[in-house]
C-alpha cells in the first residue's frame, strides 16, 4: 500500500485491508499480475474495483469463480513458436543449423513452453552439444522428465489433487493412446461412467486434462509419462484388460447385429455381450475409436497378464466391422497378434483368424497389392485344412465360399466355381440357409463371368429369396446389386436403376459403406443410360465420396473419371 500512496501497515483485518487497497487504486490506472493463483479466493481480495486498474490472474485451476474475469486458455505453443523460444535460448543459428534436430526436441517437449525453457537454458551451457544430441536423449522416455526439468512443477500440480483424484489420476494415464473416451476412461477406473465424467471434468478445470471434442480428454505426452510413474504396478494389467473387455463387448454386438447367425458366435459363447444397441450406434462407437483399437491389442499383447483370450476376442468380433469399413491393414493388425497368442492353443479361434486374414489380404491384393493373393490363398488353405481335421461341417461350407470369393478376385474362375459349388452342395446338405446366400451371388458374378447370364440371374435371384427368408440383408443387397448390374448391362436401366437403388438401401442399412459406394457408381450408370446426367451426376458424386475413405485409389479413380467425362 505504501507504494500506492497509503498509510503504513498496520495490524488490519482481511476485509479493512482489502477495502482500503481499492480505494488507493480507484484513482489510478493500475496493471497488477497475480502469479499462479491456488483458487479464486486466493486472489479476491486483491482484485480493483471500480476504476481504471485492472488484474492478470495466473492459475494452474479454472478460475471459474472470479467475477466478470475474462477466462484465457493457455495451450501448448505452434511449432513455429516452440522453436522461436529454442532460438532465445540457445541461439537462432544453432537451430537454423540443425532445423530437423530442433523440432524433434520442440516435439518430444509437447510444444511446452516450460519444458522448452529448460531444456533451451541447459543447452545453452553445454555449447558444444549438438541439438542432435539432446534430441536423442529425449527420445528416451525413461530420461525424459529428467531432461526437460518438469518433474517437479507437474508434482506441484497433482500433488494438489484431493484424494480420489489423485488415485484415478495415474490410471488414466495408462494406455498408449492420444485420447479417452469416457466410456475407455470409466474402464481404466473401474468406475461408472457419470462418476468418471465428473472426475475428468475436475482433472480438466485443473488443466492436467484437455478436452478436445465433447466426451474426450487428452493428457499432455509429459504429463503421461509422469502420471506412468506414480501408477501402482499391479493395476496396470486389469486396467488394460477392462478397456480391452470393453473393445471385444462392441465388436462382438457389431457382429451379433449384423451376423446373427454367423457361427463364430458358437466361439464367443455370449460373453462379450456389451447390452441393447441399433447396429448404428455400435458402428458409430468403433469409427469414433478405431483409430486406438489396433494400439490397444497391440499394448495388451505385450502386457503380462492380460488375459490372451479377451484380445483374440477383439479380432475375431471386428471381422464383419472392418468388412463393412473396408479397414483391411487394420484388420491385418489386429488378427496377427491375435492369431500369435493363440495359435496352437485355441484351435477353433485360430482357423477363424486364418480366414479371417485370408480375405483381408485378398481384398487389399484386389486393389493392386498382387503379393497379396499368395498370402491369402496360404491362410485360407490352412483354414480349410484345420476346419477339416476339426471336423466342423458348418465352418467347413463357410471357408469354402471364402475360398470360392477369393481365388474370383484373383481371376481363377473356375477354381472359384469349384469352390463355390462345393459351399453350395454342402450349405444345402446342412441346411444352413445363411451362407448359402453369400455362396448363391459368389456363383452368380462367377457365372456372369463366363457369360451366363441366365444362371447369373438365378443364381442372383435365389440369393434374394433366401435372404429375405432368413433376414439376411447383406444377402439381400448383394443379390439385388447383381441383378441390377445385370440388367444395366443388358440395357434394362428402368429394372437396373430399381434394383441398385434398392441395394445401396439395404447396404446403408447393413453399414457396409465399400459396397454401398460400389453400388452407387453402378447406379449412377444405369442413370447415364437413362440420359439422366443429373440424378448420375449426383448420385456419382456421392459414390465418390463414399469411394475415397472406404473404396481404395484405383475404385474412387474410376468414378472420378466417369464425373469428369459428365
Amino acid at each position: 500500500m505504501r507504494e500506492l500512496g497509503g498509510e503504513p501497515p498496520k495490524p488490519w483485518s482481511l476485509d479493512a485491508a482489502s477495502a482500503r487497497f481499492r480505494t488507493l487504486l480507484a484513482s489510478k490506472r493500475v496493471l497488477l499480475l497475480l502469479d499462479n493463483a491456488r483458487d479464486a479466493a486466493h486472489v479476491a481480495p486483491l482484485l480493483p474495483g471500480a476504476g481504471g486498474s485492472a488484474a492478470i490472474v495466473t492459475s494452474r485451476a479454472a478460475l471459474t469463480e472470479l467475477p466478470q474475469a475474462h477466462q484465457v486458455l493457455l495451450d501448448v505453443l505452434p511449432e513455429a513458436d516452440a522453436l522461436r523460444l529454442l532460438a532465445a535460448e540457445i541461439g537462432a543459428e544453432r537451430v537454423a543449423a540443425e532445423p530437423t534436430a530442433a523440432r524433434k526436441v520442440a516435439r518430444l517437449c509437447g510444444y511446452l513452453p516450460l519444458a522448452l525453457h529448460l531444456v533451451g537454458a541447459r543447452l545453452a551451457t553445454r555449447p558444444r552439444w549438438p541439438v542432435d544430441h539432446l534430441a536423442h536423449r529425449l527420445d528416451d522416455e525413461r530420461r525424459r522428465l529428467g531432461e526437460t526439468g518438469v518433474r517437479a512443477s507437474f508434482a506441484l500440480a497433482v500433488g494438489a489433487l484431493d484424494d480420489p483424484a489423485a488415485r484415478a489420476y495415474p490410471l488414466l494415464s495408462l494406455l498408449d493412446v492420444t485420447e479417452l473416451s469416457v466410456p475407455v476412461a470409466s474402464r481404466l477406473l473401474d468406475a461408472p461412467e457419470r462418476e468418471t465424467e465428473e472426475l475428468l471434468e475436475r482433472l480438466t478445470d485443473e488443466h492436467l486434462l484437455t478436452t478436445p471434442a465433447p466426451g474426450w480428454y487428452r493428457l499432455h505426452d509429459l504429463l503421461r509419462l509422469y502420471a506412468r510413474e506414480l501408477a501402482p504396478p499391479g493395476e496396470r494389467a486389469a486396467a488394460i484388460t477392462r478397456v480391452v473387455e470393453l473393445c471385444a463387448a462392441m465388436a462382438w454386438q457389431s457382429m451379433a447385429l449384423v451376423s446373427a447367425a454367423s457361427h463364430r458366435h458358437d466361439w464367443a459363447a455370449g460373453r462379450w455381450a456389451a447390452g441393447p444397441a441399433s447396429a448404428a450406434e455400435v458402428f458409430a462407437w468403433l469409427d469414433r475409436h478405431q483409430a486406438h483399437l489396433v494400439t490397444v491389442v497391440r499394448q495388451a499383447a505385450a502386457t503380462p497378464g492380460v488375459p490372451p483370450e479377451a484380445i483374440a476376442a477383439v479380432g475375431l468380433g471386428l471381422y464383419e466391422y472392418h468388412r463393412a469399413r473396408a479397414r483391411w491393414r487394420d484388420a491385418i493388425q489386429v488378427d496377427e497378434v491375435a492369431l500369435r497368442l493363440v495359435d496352437g492353443v485355441d484351435p477353433v479361434a485360430a482357423a477363424t483368424l486364418r480366414n479371417d486374414l485370408g480375405v483381408a489380404e485378398a481384398e487389399l491384393a484386389s486393389g493392386g497389392e498382387a503379393a497379396g493373393f499368395r498370402r491369402s490363398h496360404a491362410f485360407l488353405r490352412r483354414s480349410l485344412a484345420e476346419w477339416e481335421a476339426i471336423g466342423d461341417e458348418r465352418q467347413l461350407a463357410g471357408i469354402l465360399n471364402n475360398l470360392c470369393f477369393v481365388y474370383g478376385l484373383g481371376d481363377d474362375v473356375d477354381t472359384a466355381i469349384d469352390f463355390g459349388e462345393r459351399s453350395l452342395a454342402l450349405n444345402r446338405t446342412l441346411g444352413l440357409r445363411y451362407v448359402e446366400t453369400l455362396t448363391l451371388v459368389n456363383l452368380a458374378v462367377l457365372y456372369g463371368r463366363q457369360g451366363d447370364r441366365s444362371r447369373e440371374l438365378a443364381y442372383a435371384t435365389e440369393a434374394v429369396a433366401v435372404g429375405e427368408e432368413t433376414g439376411d440383408v447383406r444377402g439381400m443387397a448383394y443379390g439385388r446389386m447383381r441383378i441390377g448390374v445385370v440388367h444395366r448391362e443388358l440395357g434394362r436401366f428402368a429394372v437396373a436403376v430399381e434394383e441398385l437403388s434398392r441395394s445401396a438401401d439395404l447396404w446403408r442399412e447393413a453399414g457396409v459403406r465399400l459396397y454401398e459406394a460400389m453400388t452407387l457408381a453402378e447406379l449412377g450408370r444405369a442413370h447415364l443410360g437413362r440420359e439422366d446426367r443429373g440424378r448420375a451426376r449426383e448420385v456419382l458424386t456421392e459414390a465418390l465420396e463414399l469411394m475415397r475413405e472406404y473404396g481404395g485409389e484405383e475404385r474412387a479413380a474410376a468414378v472420378r473419371a466417369e464425373l469428369d467425362r459428365l
